[in-house]
């Protein structure tokens, strides 16, 4: 019997041995890509392109360090695809190409994250130059055709930069736009309709790009946006898919009549602004943003215990309370535990925080090292 229980203790001892030398094997080994973006507020940072109009030319070196320098540790790296986006859908333009070279490069140095947002590809134009009319609308959300060919694509610029560990997602599509324009401010039950009328299937389209990155990269967290720009007031018309390493993003420039004010000093916050998907004006501030606007991708969030990313948000122009508003948008990231990134980093003479003096600029900094 006391030999028995001589072993039962020691069976136990080395037991307890095992325990702790296994859980400080797990402490010590990196987190993967995929559970950064599981930590709340991992992310934080700016999205970025290779051409700046501010100094009309390239970004360099130096503008990622600075970055960098601000407390951030994103940088979402918008960019063209490697393949035109019309007939007979050939290699893109070098200078794109290389310039997506180079911004990695720059991540690279500067020992940033990135992500590589894509805003063209076979049938899909840029967001930005359609929403201007200076090219033809879009035609993958119905072309099956360009739906495969852009997912090759896509497969393409993963294999480019695999094994990259800051290489840290892919958002496949920037702001999903069946309509364009034509359908800005519209009631969602009505949007809803009238893509199921069309057969557009933004949701499906994804799973398209999805299955063929698989067949490169089973690991690499692939970000999901919602149609309508990803507007937080759609948010219930995207879908979960089928793919355990997916973030959700969406972009809140909410309400778009303060945000995009065409002058500085023009609109004030807290105040009075239209609700598109409401159909009224209603009072707009910190707790109305975070219980109604920004609500349907909460619910998104908890519902499914998915990763979220607040990818675009800022103000063109400095306004009345603008510090306030990027304050208030910061701090509920962090309540949420979204991952961040602000609109945007030394691209324009809008949306340029250093260009809106000391006190944004430094508002900004600070919401990057924010502790809540």
């Amino acid at each position: 019997m006391k030999i028995m229980k001589t072993l039962r203790m020691i069976m136990a001892f080395c037991m307890v041995i095992l325990i702790s030398i296994t859980i400080a094997h797990a402490q010590t080994q990196p987190l993967s890509k995929y559970d950064k973006w599981l930590t709340p507020s991992y992310f934080r940072g700016f999205n970025a392109t290779i051409w700046s109009n501010v100094i009309d030319d390239v970004l360099t070196q130096e503008d990622f360090n600075d970055l960098k320098a601000t407390g951030a540790n994103l940088a979402i790296l918008q960019t063209q695809g490697l393949v035109k986006d019309t007939f007979p859908y050939g290699s893109n333009d070098p200078f794109y190409i290389e310039g997506l070279d180079a911004l990695v490069n720059y991540c690279r140095n500067a020992g940033l994250y990135y992500v590589i947002s894509v805003r063209s590809g076979p049938g899909r134009r840029d967001v930005w130059e359609e929403g201007e009319g200076l090219v033809k609308p879009s035609t993958i959300w119905t072309n099956k055709k360009e739906q495969k060919l852009y997912a090759n694509m896509l497969k393409e610029i993963v294999q480019k930069y695999l094994g990259d560990k800051l290489f840290v997602g892919l958002d496949m599509i920037q702001e999903p736009n069946p309509y364009g324009d034509d359908a800005y401010g519209l009631p969602l039950d009505v949007l809803d309709r009238r893509l199921t009328a069309d057969g557009i299937d933004v949701n499906h389209i994804y799973s398209i790009f999805i299955d063929s990155i698989r067949t490169v990269d089973p690991d690499l967290p692939l970000i999901v946006q919602s149609v309508h720009w990803s507007d937080p007031e759609y948010f219930s018309l995207i879908e979960l898919q089928d793919d355990d390493k997916i973030i959700y993003n969406t972009h809140c420039y909410n309400p778009h009549e303060y945000s995009h004010a065409d002058k500085p000093k023009r609109s004030k916050y807290p105040g009075t602004f239209w609700v598109n998907t409401l159909d009224r004006e209603e009072f707009w501030d910190k707790d109305f943003i975070r219980n109604t606007i920004l609500a349907p991708v909460r619910a998104f969030q908890v519902k499914h215990n998915v990763p979220i990313l607040l990818g675009e948000f800022g103000l063109q122009y400095a306004q009345g309370g603008g510090k306030q508003y990027l304050t208030d948008m910061v701090e509920i990231a962090y309540e949420f535990g979204w991952h961040f990134t602000f609109w945007s980093f030394r691209a324009d003479p809008v949306f340029n925080y250093e260009l809106m003096g000391k006190n944004y600029w430094n508002t900004v900094c600070d919401l990057m090292t924010y502790s809540p």
